[in-house]
Order: C-alpha cells, then sequence, then structure tokens
C-alpha cells in the first residue's frame, strides 16, 4: 500500500492549511490531492474528484494519471459508481473523459508555462 506523508495531517490537526502546487495547477497537484482524499477519507474516485472540484473548478488530471487514481481505487478497495446511462448522462455522476475518450488536457503545451 502506498505510503502518505504525515506532514498534512499533522498541518490539518494543528488547523493549519496545507499547500499542494504544481506548474499548472490543474493536473498533478490535483492528482496527489484526490489521491489524498481516497486514502485518508476514503472517498471513492469520483466523490474525492467532485470535492476537488467543488473547491477549484478549472481542474484536469491528464489521461495517465486518472489511470493511475483509478488503479489506487480499486488498490484500496473503495466502490466505483457505475453510470447505467448510454448516450447523455441524467445520473449527474462525474463522467472522467470528454466524448471523444480523451482528458481535458490531453493537448497541452507545457512550453507555454516557461
Amino acid at each position: 500500500m502506498a505510503q502518505v506523508n504525515t506532514a498534512p495531517d499533522e498541518a490539518r490537526e494543528s488547523g493549519v492549511g496545507v499547500l499542494v502546487h504544481c506548474l499548472a495547477g490543474i493536473s498533478r497537484s490535483v492528482t496527489i490531492t484526490v489521491a489524498y482524499l481516497m486514502y485518508k477519507k476514503k472517498f471513492n474516485l469520483e466523490e474525492a474528484y467532485e470535492y476537488v472540484r467543488v473547491k477549484k473548478a478549472n481542474i484536469a488530471p491528464n489521461f495517465n494519471f486518472m489511470g493511475q487514481l483509478q488503479d489506487f481505487q480499486q488498490q484500496l478497495n473503495l466502490s466505483p459508481h457505475k453510470c447505467q446511462c448510454v448516450d447523455t448522462c441524467r445520473c449527474r455522476h462525474l463522467h472522467f473523459l470528454t466524448p471523444a475518450r480523451t482528458s481535458p488536457d490531453s493537448g497541452i503545451e507545457f512550453d507555454r508555462f516557461s
């Protein structure tokens, strides 16, 4: 099982915030935050993703990170939501892939941040 640094827990117990950041602030930092919520709060992937999205609307973990989070969800034995929708989702649960089956940031140009 994954090892989680205790610093975030110590900060939370002390009532102080924890800054999680990455270059663009939409993929890597979101992925680690979602994983932390899954590990500590036992949220499934959709619950953790939605929790973070409500706090920060412009999140877009890349396709590979989402796959790793799905694997982590299985490792933690957390139950994913099963959508029964066919074409248009009416269940109001998260669907991480666009209709083209790609992640929202799959075409990101990293050199634009340098």
